[in-house]
């Protein structure tokens, strides 16, 4: 069993067992691990993604590492984003 098959049969328990909150809290928790930025946005990782917002004002090409950093600072924000819709679906329930 590879390690993307034992992450996506984790996150398949926690839906079965524990309900949709937990499963989407659980998916979002694997996406910020995969994003690389969890600890939580370094300085180098900062001007990394300040860097690549000032290309595009500047009208230069972003270099590898501000494009690297602002393509894993989005994939950290879905991240939250599910971190934050699991525990609303844990707290309110929606049916």
């Amino acid at each position: 069993m590879s390690r993307n098959d034992a992450i996506s049969e984790f996150i398949a328990y926690g839906f079965e067992h524990y309900g949709d909150g937990f499963g989407i809290v659980l998916f979002g928790i694997t996406i910020l691990i995969s994003s690389g930025m969890i600890p939580w946005l370094s300085g180098r990782q900062k001007r990394g993604v300040k860097g690549y917002l000032d290309a595009q004002n500047d009208s230069r090409p972003p270099t590898t590492e501000e494009e690297y950093y602002h393509s894993h600072y989005l994939t950290f924000k879905v991240g939250i984003f599910f971190v934050v819709l699991g525990v609303f679906f844990i707290l309110f329930q929606p049916s």
